[in-house]
């Protein structure tokens, strides 16, 4: 009994080892290339600290890095970059300002193999000063004036260590916290010459594994389209509102009734015609509204309708792929309003995001709510142009299978 404990427990550690080394050779797979994007923050000078007459003062940071992969655990990243940095001077309440164009190398360490959600970064940072100026307020705004005690010149040349944490906060977007340690800060209580140390708060923002992620987006998009359009197309028509059409009859209304009857009727022609000539994908059936819960358990048989609109049994598409497509009123995700317009959905009636449901499907807005009422007192949706909605939401779908 022992001995098979034995073989299971060294079967079960094989396969997490197995497990954990797959993982890390797909991580080590995307870490080798070269990778590049945008970096921008805030920095905190922290002068403060040093002098009492002084408070920080937030800036602006921001520019390109450059990341390179040198083992498994460590990589370089060159950051071409800008630094605003600012303090005040609580006394005079003078302002100093300071403009740097950066260029640091950092060494970013992973410290798990399995994973790129966090690591520590250390590097250095030399700068030049751009440009600088000192503020005074006249008469509640700063204004720039010269003093002697600010001794910077534009062209000096200053340097910084640098120490800081990043996390992942998706697959291409990092939050940083670092710590710029000045090794050329002269300044005294007094006069100001150097560049100060400061914190630094930052989003990182990958290109490469943002483009990657688009490129895994767009290939999802073309597999789901190019089952689709093996499979079909289920449209769904509308059918009057049972209750409403009961209470116009017992008020007497029956012109009224049959208007809507007639109506609905023609719109459900109309819109299998134009869908019929304007939709090329995959093959399209319909089905009434009224068999919507009988799609959605699975029960297809008998559902499907001819041209004349009556239940055909013969009418047995494959149901293994598809989705549905409905002209109706329903609340639009791009604008939160009623809308009346193409909507599609998965097989379980789930609406599908972009490119499937996209502004170009909405016709109008519903103003009423009611739709029978804004059929009847607003517009009649005989006139809503099918065709050409039908047409291109088929264009863009077919971008996704050239």
């Amino acid at each position: 009994m022992n001995k098979g404990f034995k073989v299971i427990f060294i079967l079960m550690m094989f396969c997490i080892s197995a497990k954990i080394r797959a993982q890390q050779n797909n991580i080590m797979d995307q870490a080798k290339a070269i990778g590049y994007g945008l970096r921008v923050g805030i920095n905190y000078s922290l002068s403060g600290l040093e002098y009492n007459n002084y408070s920080g003062a937030a800036g602006l940071n921001g520019g390109l890095f450059i990341t390179k992969p040198i083992h498994d655990y460590f990589t370089l990243m060159l950051e071409p970059g800008y630094s605003g940095i600012s303090f005040r001077e609580q006394s005079t309440d003078k302002r100093y300002n300071a403009n740097y164009l950066e260029a640091g190398l950092t060494l970013v360490i992973y410290p798990s193999l399995i994973s790129r959600e966090f690591s520590f970064h250390l590097g250095y940072k030399p700068s030049m000063l751009i440009a600088y100026n000192t503020e005074i307020i006249e008469f509640g705004n700063y204004v720039t004036k010269s003093f002697d005690n600010n001794k910077n010149k534009v062209g000096m040349f200053d340097g910084a260590v640098y120490g800081g944490i990043s996390v992942a906060m998706s697959d291409f977007v990092n939050l940083e916290l670092g710590y710029n340690y000045s090794l050329t800060n002269r300044s005294t209580a007094t006069d100001v010459k150097g560049r100060p140390t400061t914190i630094e708060l930052g989003l990182r923002l990958n290109a490469v594994s943002l483009k990657e992620k688009m490129t895994k987006k767009e290939k999802s998009l073309r597999d789901i389209i190019a089952g689709y359009s093996r499979g079909a197309l289920f449209v769904m028509l509308a059918t009057p509102n049972s209750k409403e059409l009961k209470k116009l009859e017992e008020q007497g209304k029956t012109e009224e009734v049959n208007l809507i009857n007639t109506e609905i009727l023609s719109r459900n022609q109309k819109i299998m015609r134009d869908f019929r000539e304007n939709y090329t994908i995959s093959k399209v059936y319909f089905f009434m509204d009224t068999s919507a819960y009988k799609l959605i358990s699975g029960s297809y048989k008998g559902i499907f309708v001819d041209v004349n609109l009556k239940a055909d049994e013969t009418i047995q598409p494959d149901t293994n792929n598809y989705f549905v497509a409905a002209f109706s009123e329903d609340i639009s995700t791009y604008t939160n309003k009623i809308h009346y317009g193409l909507f599609v959905f998965d097989e379980k009636m789930n609406p599908l995001s972009k490119p499937f449901n996209h502004p170009g499907n909405l016709v109008s807005a519903v103003l009423d709510g009611d739709p029978i009422n804004y059929l009847r007192k607003k517009a009649n949706y005989l006139g809503v142009p099918y065709g050409r909605v039908i047409a291109k939401f088929n264009t863009r779908l077919l971008k996704y299978l050239n």
